[in-house]
């Protein structure tokens, strides 16, 4: 029998066998019995709620030993009263010691005179019922900045909006450090490797597109040209008795003069249009969307531009001959190259310094 129920049995049968004529002696050692019964009880109702405490205490430990090993902090916001209550690992983030729990000087401290953004953004969510994340800044006693990441819940009491606000919040501040690290270097490498690119499709003296990159333009305006048939013309020109240029004046002084010449010619070539370098005194002009009549005129524009323009300080200036072409649907880029450029060839025989159109 339990011994709660053995003890309120004899304290009850005690005033009844008094009236039966039972003895004093065997109605005190009722009581007594009934009353060692309620020790009894009382001692195991103690000892069950110390087991029940310390069970409680040790769940609450292994709680917070989580939380520490996780790096994450339990945060209860009361919509009622405005209290917050932070769990231990939650005023380490916060760079306090607990058990300090945050009042309203604390809260202006570490989250700003606005609450930073976490008052607006639970209000906005205050009537929802799935959680939700929340990011917030902060600045720590110390003046450190961080960034919190918090999941969020609402609990309600019948109403429409929530009464009480639960999170778990970790920080958050190195992963967005490292995010912003890589993206940084990410940039850097695609910079690296369009640097890379340009330098692989450029001529270093001139500034101007090389041989590989100019080829594989013609080869892709060739296509357009052909898709849309639209007309394309190729100019090849090079400058005339450079070598005598770089036996008077030296090939620093050849160099500036083949700087210049790419100038001009950048200069007149339309936007969207190629100017290359081939190598040593030749250029190609690519110009989309010419036909033989405008080729001609910018070829003799192109003559008369060089002619007049390309003398360097003490460097006399130099001439060019010219050849073009203009695109026909037989051509590929090397056999439209190969018409100008012969084209160039019958202006040198002509006596240099003109334009010649390809057959």
């Amino acid at each position: 029998m339990h011994a709660f129920a053995f003890a309120a049995m004899a304290a009850a049968l005690v005033p009844a066998l008094s009236l039966t004529g039972v003895s004093p002696v065997a109605m005190a050692m009722l009581a007594i019995l009934s009353l060692a019964a309620l020790a009894i009880y009382e001692r195991g109702t103690v000892l069950r709620l110390a087991e029940e405490n310390s069970a409680l205490a040790q769940s609450i430990s292994l709680l917070e030993l989580a939380e520490s090993l996780a790096g994450v902090g339990r945060w209860r916001f009361d919509v009622g009263t405005g209290g917050h209550q932070w769990s231990p690992e939650l005023c380490t983030l916060m760079g306090i010691h607990p058990p300090r729990q945050p009042d309203e000087a604390l809260l202006r401290e570490v989250l700003g005179p606005d609450g930073g953004g976490l008052t607006a953004t639970l209000m906005r969510h205050k009537t929802d019922r799935e959680p939700f994340m929340v990011e917030f800044e902060i600045v720590r006693p110390d003046g450190e900045h961080r960034l919190l990441r918090a999941r969020a819940r609402n609990e309600f009491a019948g109403g429409g909006a929530a009464v009480q606000v639960f999170m778990v919040a970790r920080d958050v501040t190195e992963e967005y450090e490292q995010a912003r690290r890589l993206k940084a270097e990410q940039e850097m490498a695609l910079a690296t490797a369009r640097r890379a690119q340009e330098l692989a499709n450029t001529d270093p003296l001139t500034g101007l597109a090389n041989r590989r990159y100019a080829m594989s333009e013609i080869d892709r305006a060739i296509m357009v040209a052909r898709k849309q048939k639209s007309p394309l013309s190729l100019l090849v020109f090079d400058l005339d008795h450079f070598k005598s240029v770089n036996d008077t004046h030296g090939h620093i002084a050849g160099d500036r003069v083949l700087a210049k010449v790419a100038r001009l010619a950048q200069l007149l070539v339309p936007r969207g249009d190629l100017v290359a370098r081939f190598g040593g005194e030749e250029f190609v002009i690519l110009l989309q969307g010419a036909d033989t009549r405008a080729a001609c005129e910018f070829s003799e524009k192109l003559r008369w531009t060089i002619e007049s323009g390309s003398a360097v300080e003490d460097v006399p200036g130099v001439t060019a001959s010219i050849g073009y072409a203009n695109f026909e649907p037989s051509d590929t880029s090397l056999t439209l190259f190969a018409r100008a450029d012969a084209a160039l060839y019958e202006a040198k025989m002509a006596g240099r310094n003109q334009i010649r159109m390809a057959a």
